[in-house]
């Protein structure tokens, strides 16, 4: 049963990044099709995490209340909807909409299955937190590839297909589930150790914010340095390095709390070196170790959160989530806009600086669950 469960688990992150993936191409398809500016644009390419802000938060509270399983399945319903009305819209503010609405529904679903490997998986959690997350890194990898071979609506169809394959079998497996028959008003007054939980929510802020570097290093290459030949090689190795992190974390999980520590400081080593230093080829292979050093870095978050705050891990993986969303789209604005002020050099140095501040924050969170334990101990 638990191994049945797990595989649709990781097979739900594997779908949820064949979009993410697949989306960042289509994108320029889409805007095509309906004679979109950039200015529009750029609100379709926030809008996943627009619907991250906009559900997570309420559908972790709810999974509280009645049942993470239910709220997977609600989840699963909100993907599809979203889905079937992109293709099917017929003007761009509805499909603006449809696409908040998948976001909302991808985030809601990675959130719960995070919720439900750590309560069915105790002694496992991390381990397979981290192949759950390497399995949506595989699918974003996958997702560009399945672009080349189809019209943008046959690849949402195709999307939809998998969603509603991969719904069916959810609906019936059995699975351990956690829910407490207290009212939603009364949720966030019942979680302890608020400090801890700000310490996370931020760190998850400052993580998606840093990861967002991908989204830059191709820039960088070509109009910060001018070297074009390495920015693609480059993003693809950021991403191949953390999938293949993510696998190494996740058979090493005992070690995960050490992994994580030098994962974090290889990336700050390697991104501040990569901005000192002028050969390009060394800055591609140092920029691509980031993505290694940071692989461990959101399973660690959300396992952390679901240990230590069981009684209400819905609400709290929702609000660290939503934390997550908002650095989707307010770290590129702001990349974007220090760019355009004191040029690439001079903006990346806020990467190494965020990966400093993760740090500090872990050794904070560390010694705030030791406190705790003691405290609970005696």
């Amino acid at each position: 049963m638990k191994k049945r469960l797990n595989t649709l688990m990781l097979l739900t992150q594997l779908l949820l990044g064949i979009y993410f993936g697949a989306i960042q191409v289509l994108l320029t398809s889409i805007a095509d099709a309906f004679y979109i500016d950039s200015t529009f644009m750029g609100l379709l390419a926030s809008a996943y995490f627009i619907g991250g802000i906009i559900f997570t938060t309420l559908f972790g509270m709810l999974s509280d209340e009645i049942g993470k399983k239910k709220i997977l399945v609600i989840g699963y319903g909100v993907y599809l909807f979203g889905l079937a009305g992109v293709v099917l819209s017929p003007q761009v503010y509805l499909l603006l909409i449809f696409m908040i609405t998948i976001g909302g529904g991808g985030f809601i679903m990675q959130t719960t299955l995070s919720d439900i490997l750590a309560i069915n998986n105790p002694m496992g959690k991390s381990r397979l937190m981290n192949f759950s997350i390497m399995c949506f890194s595989i699918g974003a990898v996958i997702g560009p590839l399945v672009t080349v071979f189809m019209h943008w609506k046959t690849v949402i169809l195709f999307i939809m297909g998998l969603t509603i394959v991969l719904g069916r079998f959810i609906i019936k497996v059995p699975m351990k589930d956690h829910k407490d028959n207290i009212t939603i008003s009364k949720d966030i007054k019942k979680i302890k150790h608020k400090t801890l939980l700000l310490i996370l929510i931020i760190s998850m802020f400052i993580y998606i914010s840093v990861e967002n570097i991908a989204f830059w290093l191709n820039d960088f290459f070509v109009e910060g340095i001018n070297k074009p030949q390495y920015g693609a090689y480059t993003v693809s190795a950021f991403h191949g390095l953390m999938v293949f992190g993510r696998l190494f974390t996740g058979v090493f999980s005992k070690y995960e709390k050490r992994l994580v520590f030098s994962g974090l400081a290889l990336s700050l080593v390697s991104s501040t070196i990569a901005l000192i230093i002028h050969a390009a080829l060394l800055k591609s292979i140092l920029f691509a170790l980031v993505g290694l050093g940071y692989s461990a870095v959101w399973p660690y978050i959300m396992s952390k959160t679901s240990e230590t705050f069981k009684q209400r891990s819905g609400l709290a993986l929702g609000m660290v989530m939503t934390a997550g969303a908002i650095g989707g789209i307010v770290s590129p604005i702001v990349v974007g806009t220090m760019i355009g002020s004191i040029g690439f050099k001079m903006s990346f140095f806020l990467y190494p600086i965020l990966i400093f501040l993760l740090i500090l924050l872990q050794i904070n969170a560390n010694h705030k669950k030791e406190k705790r334990i003691k405290k609970e101990f005696l």
